[in-house]
């Protein structure tokens, strides 16, 4: 019997493993994440894993960074809003930062 082909995941490599990443870090934790169970998340070998990331730190800063400038984008964007009413610009900030919070838990 032949082997069925599988849909190409057209996601550049790097963006599948900061994906994998931030998954198994989010509900296994840091400690418990390892380099091979990223690979195996992102349906790559071990050796594509450290083509694009030295190590796990690596990828655990790339991830924070991307987390950190999203959260950034939003919270100055809900600023803007009301940014010539200090009480309603903090208002937005604080909303803006708890959505986003809350829409990564549906991503992960």
């Amino acid at each position: 019997m032949a082997r069925r082909k599988r849909d190409p995941d057209t996601t550049p490599i790097p963006d599948r493993i900061l994906q994998a990443a931030t998954k198994l870090l989010s509900v296994e934790g840091y400690e418990n994440t390892s380099m091979k169970s990223i690979a195996a998340e992102a349906d790559i070998t071990a050796g594509a894993l450290y083509y694009h990331f030295a190590n796990k730190q690596d990828i655990v800063f790339r991830v924070l960074e991307q987390a950190i400038g999203a959260l950034t984008v939003a919270c100055k964007a809900a600023v803007e809003i009301d940014r010539d009413d200090p009480v309603a610009a903090l208002r937005d900030f604080v909303a803006a930062h708890v959505n986003h919070h809350l829409d990564q838990l549906h991503v992960i």
